[in-house]
């Protein structure tokens, strides 16, 4: 069975980078659309690291 784990991935401007994995198998998780709050975050940090305007960010997001 598999455990969820903590990765230590490095640092970046002296902040930890971490991900982490899951107990569940692939199959066993139930996707769900994400949240307009959390769209609208990605937009936003699309818009400040790539400087999309926030319709191009939209459109990207979308197509995921």
């Amino acid at each position: 069975m598999l455990r969820p784990r903590i990765l230590e991935l490095g640092e970046r401007g002296g902040v930890p980078l971490r991900t982490f994995t899951s107990a569940l198998g692939h199959g066993d998780v139930v996707r769900v659309p994400p949240s307009e709050a959390y769209l609208e975050t990605m937009a936003t940090g699309l818009g400040e690291v790539f400087g999309w305007n926030s319709e191009r960010a939209q459109a990207y997001l979308r197509g995921l």
